[in-house]
């Protein structure tokens, strides 16, 4: 995992975090008491404006926010898991994995732990790194980058699985290489991030769920090499580029009728695949996996409209946080730790993790 550039931000996410110390001031708090009161009592309103000028990202300083993830739970683990996704209800998650003979397979588990159950296989699957679910729950949408159904042309491949079995490809058109996949709200389209055979452009295509070619909805800067993608409540498109900004800085792109734009204020170092994922309903926010700023330690990352970048603490430390989705009618995450056992050190048993996250 490397590292991410040495600010996510206090100066830029210290923006909405200026404002809160502002506030604070406002209050009468403008300095602290003195410094013995503030080490016998240091989460005192009147030492907080002393404590937040010094650390902006202290946890204790970012605003309130929207209602994210604040506890998780293991719920199995998996060899090699890429993507996973929660039922509307969040009791049941979905996930591919790659096996240890590398044979792909689409696995259900319920949310409260137990065995997986296999769906569909290398038959029909590849190197699956996106999935997405249907509103109600009757569909998955897989995006493969591998080779699926063993056609050696490596365009790869946008599939839907029944949850009660059976797949049907969808015509790929011009995209190649798709690595992320969302779906409307209404269930009637699908949104694939990839690369154009036409021009090498990477851009967004929009699929009609009842079949035929898709439409490409954008191509072009500021996408480098996009992976995850959601959308959000307003319809906006977000996309998660582990290279949009360069080599190691990654970003989440905002596409909307007006083109495209870099969300974030500073770069972000993301895995492949990248999770995205949205806050809920009513929060125009956005969540990221990523990695911490020092540590290099992998994270949660709460993205605001403005850009400014907040960690979410889940109470779990993360080596490889890859995937994310939200249960699409309930408070619930579910969040793919690619790394448990990492392969360089044992490539027959290498695992990863999924975890629960709920507020």
């Amino acid at each position: 995992m490397r590292a991410l550039p040495r600010r996510i931000g206090p100066r830029r996410a210290g923006i909405t975090t200026t404002i809160w110390i502002g506030f604070l001031a406002l209050l009468g708090l403008s300095s602290c008491p003195s410094q013995d009161a503030c080490q016998a009592n240091p989460s005192d309103p009147a030492c907080m404006v002393d404590r937040c000028r010094e650390n902006p990202m202290d946890p204790a300083c970012i605003p309130p926010g929207p209602q994210v993830p604040a506890r998780s739970q293991s719920i199995a683990t998996l060899d090699r898991p890429l993507a996973a996704v929660l039922d509307p209800t969040g009791k049941t998650v979905y996930a591919t994995t790659i096996d240890i003979n590398g044979n792909a397979q689409l696995v259900s588990i319920s949310a409260s732990g137990g065995e997986p159950a296999r769906i569909a296989t290398a038959e029909v699957l590849s190197y699956p790194v996106g999935l997405a679910i249907k509103p109600d729950g009757s569909a998955l949408f897989v995006a493969d980058i591998g080779d699926p159904g063993g056609s050696s042309d490596e365009a790869g491949g946008v599939i839907q699985v029944s949850i009660r079995g059976g797949s049907t490809r969808f015509a790929l058109g011009e995209l190649r290489h798709p690595a992320g996949i969302a779906v409307s709200h209404d269930g009637r389209e699908l949104f694939v991030t990839g690369v154009s055979a036409e021009d090498g452009r990477p851009g967004v295509w929009r699929f009609a769920e009842s079949g035929g070619p898709p439409t490409a909805i954008y191509k072009g800067d500021p996408l480098r090499g996009p992976s995850g993608i959601v959308m959000a409540e307003d319809g906006t498109l977000y996309v998660a580029d582990p290279t949009a900004l360069g080599p190691r800085d990654g970003a989440v792109i905002r596409i909307g009728s007006g083109g495209a734009a870099v969300l974030n204020r500073a770069p972000i170092q993301m895995s492949f695949p990248a999770g995205i994922a949205a806050a809920g309903p009513g929060h125009p926010d956005v969540l990221v996996t990523g990695t911490m700023p020092r540590t290099g330690l992998g994270a949660l990352l709460r993205i605001s409209p403005s850009g400014e970048i907040f960690p979410v603490d889940i109470g779990q430390r993360l080596l490889d946080p890859a995937a994310l989705h939200r249960a699409a009618r309930s408070a619930v995450w579910v969040l793919v730790e690619a790394t448990h056992v990492p392969m360089q050190l044992d490539p027959l048993q290498a695992t990863g993790l999924l975890f629960q996250l709920v507020p």
